[in-house]
């Protein structure tokens, strides 16, 4: 659960809420709006059965001259009753439409020499009107609410790119995380690489245990019958091909989805799970590999060499390299790096790509991520935008005021 620091006790500041969200507090001044007939009383019910008043009887006693509109009529007189000076309550002449609207019933119940009935013309400063909200920045209390939400999540591989791309991308993924589905790519890689792992783990490696692995994880998805029956054929296709490649070549000295739970840098922590690390010697130098279900991708492409390429691959096994130099004393010596593509190109070819990982590379993304950092704790993020115009992310941060 996430919790905002927010100062709610100032003097300075209108509180909004609702009537139900009123009992028990008092306040010197209250305003009650849209009280109109149909807003607070004689509300439109849609009742297919019209239900005698016995329904609501008490002890077989039906409940004679029952008020439908007796609830509401009690939450008023609550909402009412919060004021210690003075209530305000007031209600449009009219709706959107321009459909005349007639007062709240209860108004007239209200002995009317309490009341005063204030002029409807009141012209408010146009300026006041019609001037657009500044974008003031985020206070005191949002900033360290970021700032204390970062520094509490490791960062990984993932959020770093997704900062790369768009820093509000970073935020409401990483950060808040807020609940997105999977889509139908995301869990058909999630059925390729269960299936692959317990492949390896296998003490029998055979095409049939692939398939089978992979048809049961993709079941534990929830699809569509249309894309469980196009992912099911397109995987049992690619798995059968790569695996008619590759299962003489593979080695039995693998570490399979090796999780690193969090490594110190600097002022964050970093972490990431590797889908398969092959020990090279007794040395402990070592080869990984990163699997990729979707569209092989040329050389270029990984290193973000072309047009629109993000280099995210290549990054990502930089990322590992930093990651493995700093956990445990460095205890596995990361030597190489493959993109494994498990779908074929538009050849019907597999595509593997390895990569060599200089201390340079890795001390150039650690300072990548130094800056980011900086960033975030400082919130100098907070005006940035990405080059997407139709970014879904930079439209979210548009309705922060």
């Amino acid at each position: 659960r996430l919790e905002a620091k927010i100062d709610i006790g100032s003097k300075n500041a209108v509180k909004l809420m609702t009537a139900h969200g009123s009992k028990g507090l008092e306040f010197e001044n209250v305003f009650i709006i849209g009280l109109f007939d149909g807003h607070w009383g004689n509300k439109r019910k849609r009742t297919m059965i019209k239900l005698p008043n016995s329904i609501y009887a008490l002890d077989d006693q039906a409940i004679a001259g029952r008020d439908e509109n007796d609830d509401e009529r009690r939450l008023l007189f609550v909402a009412m009753t919060r004021a210690k000076k003075q209530i305000f309550m007031t209600y449009p002449l009219k709706n959107y439409d321009g459909r005349e609207l007639l007062p709240s019933m209860f108004l007239s119940e209200i002995n009317s020499s309490l009341i005063q009935v204030r002029p409807t013309d009141i012209v408010l400063d146009k300026t006041l009107q019609f001037e657009p909200s500044a974008d003031m920045g985020p206070n005191i209390y949002e900033k360290e609410f970021i700032v204390d939400l970062f520094k509490s999540n490791n960062l990984s591989v993932t959020g770093l790119n997704n900062y790369l791309e768009c820093p509000w991308s970073y935020f409401y993924n990483n950060l808040l995380r807020i609940p997105r589905a999977k889509d139908k790519h995301a869990a058909y890689g999630t059925a390729v690489h269960n299936a692959l792992r317990d492949l390896f783990l296998a003490k029998n490696r055979n095409a049939d245990y692939l398939l089978e692995q992979f048809e049961r994880y993709l079941i534990e998805e929830r699809l569509s019958e249309a894309d469980h029956r196009e992912s099911l054929a397109r995987g049992k296709k690619a798995l059968s091909e790569y695996f008619k490649k590759y299962n003489t070549n593979w080695g039995n000295k693998v570490l399979l989805e090796y999780n690193i739970p969090a490594v110190e840098l600097g002022d964050i922590k970093i972490t990431g799970k590797i889908d398969k690390i092959e020990i090279l010697d007794k040395g402990n130098n070592v080869n990984v590999v990163d699997y990729k279900t979707g569209r092989a991708k040329t050389r270029n492409e990984l290193m973000g060499k072309t047009q629109n390429a993000t280099g995210n691959e290549r990054r990502q096994l930089v990322f590992y390299k930093l990651l493995l130099d700093n956990y445990k004393n460095g205890l596995y010596k990361m030597k190489s790096g493959e993109i494994d593509f498990v779908q074929p190109d538009a050849k019907n070819n597999f595509r593997k790509e390895q990569f060599f990982i200089a201390d340079e590379d890795t001390k150039e993304l650690r300072e990548v991520i130094t800056r980011m950092v900086d960033e975030i704790t400082d919130l100098k993020f907070w005006d940035k935008h990405c080059d997407n115009k139709d970014c879904q992310y930079c439209v979210l941060r548009k309705s922060i005021k």
